[in-house]
């Protein structure tokens, strides 16, 4: 690989993160939401914008040889597409970031912790996550005359919620008792039926693009024989995962031997750590990369991999997800990467269009939805106002699946939806965030 490849590289790294955190803390001083300034960020350098500044540089070519703007310049004209190229080329970051995503659902799929849902949480989250799909679907379908499949997938990422935003209200707002204990049952189930719709219609939509046999019977088959393997993959994860960090007490001696790197990932009770946490991102890629290798849905594989360990290892792995200042940088550097993939050139009137339908549609499915459920199980007035509002906002888990979409099926819609549900999440970061405080 050339020098000039890699010094632009390392540049581009470097400008995304500081982008994005100069953006977020920006923004969480105007008390907007981080997020949204880490995505503002990270469009500040992108391609897309550093284009429209070439556009408009190209009426001014009078200054093309003044010292202060020769260089910039020279980089449009010479650079620019490698530039563009190298910061695609970062995109396999969002699997690997989407697959630990998912494995970290595993954690809640502990049966000990599905027992505590109970029949409440499990029929609101059903119901509202069911209107909320059915709404988006139809509309997008009949509305805006989307494909089907490209409209269930909408409908299936419209599901997610923002599990950090609402936590961070419900502490902010001093909710305690039934209604967090709800709150946080049904956020969690919420996802990951989000998952298992997103995976499904995914697998759908990409073995129609293959252009084989459309019957309803043979792709039923064939995504059934898909999940399968995604799920023996899941199993190998979980053998090697198990293999790998033992629950055994090593002896004084072996401590000794081993020094505290081996120690602590083989005792008895290991602690989180960045040594359990740098196998498990390694495991975790490996079996990721496995299974979009031979075109499986590598979530379901990361799903099941993290229910195995939940239920039949040690559960306590999953603490290591949750070291400081680790998920936050994979955060950061995940939401600078979608704010550079953002077309601005490309959004027009009916972009905008699909941006409202999609507000609209998925904030009346998730209050009616969770309104109805509440009334239902014959929830407490307090919580009935609370919860639908309390569930509108939405970030991390959609926002990588939209960037997953756009790569997938750039040349079936794919970069539509990405361009529809991006600017919709900024909003509900902004507003399901103000919305909810005034719950």
């Amino acid at each position: 690989m050339e020098l000039q490849f890699m010094k632009m590289q390392i540049m581009e790294i470097g400008l995304l993160i500081i982008a994005a955190y100069i953006g977020g803390t920006i923004a969480k001083k105007l008390k907007i939401g981080e997020v949204v300034g880490q995505i503002l960020g990270g469009i500040v350098v992108g391609p897309h914008f550093l284009k429209l500044v070439h556009n408009i540089l190209q009426h001014y070519n009078a200054y093309e040889n003044s010292a202060l703007l020769k260089p910039v310049y020279t980089f449009f004209n010479t650079d620019f597409a490698k530039y563009t190229e190298i910061l695609q080329s970062f995109q396999f970051f969002v699997f690997l970031f989407l697959g630990m995503i998912a494995f970290s659902l595993g954690e809640e799929l502990h049966r000990d912790r599905l027992k505590q849902v109970g029949l409440s949480a499990t029929l609101i989250c059903v119901l509202q996550a069911l209107l909320t799909w059915l709404l988006l679907f139809l509309g997008f379908w009949l509305l805006f005359d989307f494909n089907i499949i490209n409209s269930l997938i909408i409908g299936s990422i419209g599901i997610a919620t923002a599990p950090a935003l609402t936590f961070i209200l419900m502490n902010k707002l001093k909710i305690e008792g039934s209604l967090k204990n709800l709150v946080a049952n049904i956020v969690v189930l919420d996802d990951i039926i989000e998952v298992v719709f997103f995976s499904i219609f995914l697998s759908i939509a990409l073995f129609i693009q293959k252009g084989k046999e459309l019957s309803v019977f043979h792709i039923s088959g064939e995504v059934a024989k898909e999940i399968f393997f995604a799920c023996l993959i899941g199993f190998g994860i979980f053998l090697i995962l198990k293999l790998t960090i033992k629950r055994t007490t090593a002896s004084a001696e072996q401590k000794k031997e081993l020094g505290t790197y081996i120690a602590k990932v083989i005792a008895e009770d290991p602690t989180p750590s960045i040594e359990m946490f740098l196998i498990l991102m390694g495991v975790i890629a490996m079996g990721t990369a496995v299974a979009m290798h031979f075109h499986l849905p590598f979530l379901i594989t990361a799903i099941v991999a993290g229910f195995l360990i939940s239920n039949f290892h040690f559960h306590a792995i999953f603490d290591s997800l949750k070291i400081g200042n680790i998920m936050p940088m994979f955060n950061l550097v995940f939401f600078a990467i979608i704010g550079a993939n953002i077309e601005i050139e490309s959004f027009s009137f009916d972009t905008l269009g699909y941006v409202i339908g999609y507000l609209v549609l998925r904030t009346v499915g998730k209050l009616v939805g969770n309104w109805v459920g509440c009334k239902i199980t014959g929830q407490a007035q307090n919580v009935t106002s609370a919860l639908p509002k309390l569930m509108l906002p939405q970030a991390g888990m959609a926002a990588v699946e939209t960037v997953l979409v756009m790569t997938l099926l750039k040349g079936s819609g794919g970069m539509r939806i990405f361009n529809t549900i991006i600017p919709a999440l900024v909003i509900f970061e902004l507003g399901g965030a103000w919305l909810s405080e005034k719950t």
